[in-house]
């Protein structure tokens, strides 16, 4: 199955629009202090995933992602790991995720995003979130 790091040889590409699992595999869940499970990618998946960016990416839209990829959007800001081109990022959540669209860790990558000139948005997978969540 191909995955992100496969993204290299297309050096023109500006826009991917992928679920989580084919970009950057399956998370892990993995425990918290408290005992409770949550998603999370290994450092090699983030790594892999912010060095595979392309230098001219310019939309990346994640489908059916998990809160674990946060991972990997921590990794890109803010440490100016982010490709220059790039301008939005829209992340699509299952419904059923423990991350609703306006959860304090989404809206602190958001932030750390617009600081570094990328918008970064999050829906549900909802289609009524779908039809209006487009960028100009």
């Amino acid at each position: 199955m191909p995955r992100i790091n496969s993204l290299p040889g297309f050096e023109k590409l500006e826009i991917v629009e992928l679920p989580a699992p084919i970009l950057n595999g399956f998370e892990n869940n993995l425990p918290d202090e408290n005992g409770n499970f949550h998603p999370h990618y290994s450092e090699t998946q983030v790594r892999d995933f912010v060095a595979a960016l392309l230098q001219t990416l310019k939309r990346l839209t994640i489908l059916d992602c998990s809160t674990a990829i946060f991972d990997c959007i921590s990794a890109m800001f803010p440490w100016g790991r982010a490709p220059p081109s790039l301008k939005t990022i829209r992340l699509f959540l299952p419904s059923n995720s423990a991350t609703e669209p306006y959860d304090r860790l989404g809206s602190h990558w958001e932030e750390m995003a617009l600081k570094a000139g990328v918008l970064l948005t999050r829906a549900t997978n909802d289609k009524s979130y779908m039809l209006n969540f487009w960028d100009p």
